[in-house]
């Protein structure tokens, strides 16, 4: 009977054991921060000897931590800041869940019984929600992020802009340009505010909301917290917040108030489904920078067939998928992102300035006919381009093709009536114009194999001007 009752006590014991660690990481770190959570990560560090030599433990940031960070970010293609953001401290929590001890127990008869430890959960949910969240599937939004009478006009996904060289992953839903009111953030669907973030300056944030474990919707440039999410981020100036609020569909998470100095008018929105990956990022490892953007949904389809349709109506691009298109890779095409090789795909080699290894040679996000190309070192800068004569088409380039020349040019929109199209109002059947170019320079380039492209710019070049590839040519991949 004794023995019985100890053997059970073991068995508890062992299953206890066997459990998946929580998420210990759920506060952003940075040099100078102390306690606790340091030790934490100071303890898992110590694990990886070629990360953390030091191997000291002492509940203080300090120098040997943030280069160790810095190792780690390297390592998993993460933007090398030093600090423990989102994207680091998810990945330390997958690693953290990974090192969940095994239990085998052998009993004393013949038989042996396995306790292991469960599936972990996606990684969406270990970066937004610490791992502890609620359902799975996707859900149907009820709700548009700001009021429709309050949405001047949309802009879809696909933007290639500035600093966002390849296709931006949000759509902007616009408030008027005229004027500087407050506006209303809702929440499409109900679930829970898991996040919260400052971005630029202390009155912008971004936020994320779960719907699922496996549904999140993503929200930029929010100027205000609702006051119940503020109660639980408190006041604070830089960093993010990890929270666990529960709102529903409709409830006012937000507010926006546009800036006009800085132009910000919009509230960037997005959706990211975990049981989905876009077929066109052919190798997704490029983007574990930012685990999200692989699993980029099209907004729409979430939405019920009526509000769906004001949506629609208030979009600019009229082309399918409505709501826009980021990604464009086919293997052996030109089309596509492209990274300057060895510099860390998307998160790049510079943390600061990680968008300058990268190149896109696709499609205007409006007016998909147009082939659009975004560099993120034209002459030291980032610069987005149309092609002259619009050719030739890059889905159609490839290792057979050999070297292929681009004439940049600036462009402007058009609107249906022919009109210059402002940007700042709702308009339909956009076209991008390319009739009256301004030329920027060439660029060269030739797929020498299936991911493998050498590349050369000439600003302030004619096509006529060049000939073929010089000693300043530079290896792309994917």
């Amino acid at each position: 009977m004794i023995k019985n009752i100890l053997s059970g006590v073991l068995l508890l014991y062992f299953i206890f054991l066997a459990q998946p660690a929580e998420a210990a990481f759920n506060k952003m770190l940075f040099r100078g921060s102390s306690g606790k959570d340091v030790s934490e990560l100071q303890r898992l560090l110590s694990t990886l000897p070629d990360i953390y030599p030091e191997r000291s433990v002492s509940g203080f940031f300090g120098e040997k931590t943030v280069k160790a960070i810095r190792r780690f970010q390297k390592k998993y293609g993460i933007a090398e800041t030093g600090t423990v953001g989102f994207k680091t401290r998810a990945k330390l929590n997958e690693l953290l869940q990974a090192k969940s001890p095994q239990a085998v127990i052998k009993p004393s008869s013949s038989k042996s019984l396995s306790v292991s430890t469960p599936k972990s959960v996606n990684k969406l949910s270990q970066l937004w929600s610490g791992g502890k969240c609620d359902g799975k599937g996707a859900v149907t939004f009820t709700s548009p992020p700001m009021k429709m009478e309050d949405v001047s006009f949309i802009l879809p996904m696909g933007l290639m802009s500035g600093s966002h060289v390849t296709p931006v992953d949000h759509l902007y839903f616009h408030t008027s340009h005229k004027n500087t009111g407050r506006y209303d953030v809702l929440a499409p669907a109900d679930g829970y505010v898991v996040s919260a973030e400052i971005v630029g300056d202390s009155k912008d944030y971004r936020m994320v909301l779960e719907h699922t474990c496996t549904l999140y919707t993503i929200y930029i440039h929010v100027t205000e917290l609702a006051p119940k999410i503020l109660a639980q981020t408190g006041l604070f100036s830089r960093g993010s917040k990890m929270i666990r609020v529960p709102v529903r569909a409709g409830e006012i998470i937000g507010t926006k108030i546009p800036n006009m100095e800085a132009k910000t008018f919009q509230v960037d929105f997005s959706v990211a489904n975990a049981e989905f990956n876009l077929k066109g990022f052919v190798v997704p490892e490029h983007y574990t920078g930012e685990l999200w953007k692989v699993h980029t949904d099209d907004l729409y389809k979430y939405y019920k067939d009526s509000l769906k349709g004001e949506l629609i109506a208030k979009t600019v691009r009229t082309a399918e998928p409505v709501s826009g298109k980021i990604d464009y890779d086919t293997d052996g095409r030109l089309v596509g992102n492209w990274f300057r090789a060895g510099t860390n795909g998307y998160s790049g080699s510079n943390p600061y300035q990680y968008w300058e290894g990268h190149l896109t040679i696709a499609y205007d996000y409006i007016d998909p006919t147009k082939v659009r190309i975004s560099i993120g070192d034209w002459g030291g800068k980032s610069m987005q381009a149309a092609v002259a004569g619009n050719i030739p088409d890059p889905k159609d380039v490839g290792v057979e093709t050999g070297l292929v020349k681009y004439e940049l040019i600036d462009s402007h929109y058009i609107h249906s009536s022919g009109g210059f199209w402002d940007q700042e109002t709702l308009a339909k059947n956009i076209q991008l114009d390319i009739s009256k170019p301004y030329p920027y320079g060439t660029l060269l380039a030739q797929l020498v194999d299936q991911r493998k492209l050498k590349l050369e710019t000439f600003p302030g070049k004619s096509a006529a001007e060049v000939s073929g590839f010089t000693a300043n040519a530079l290896m792309y991949e994917r």
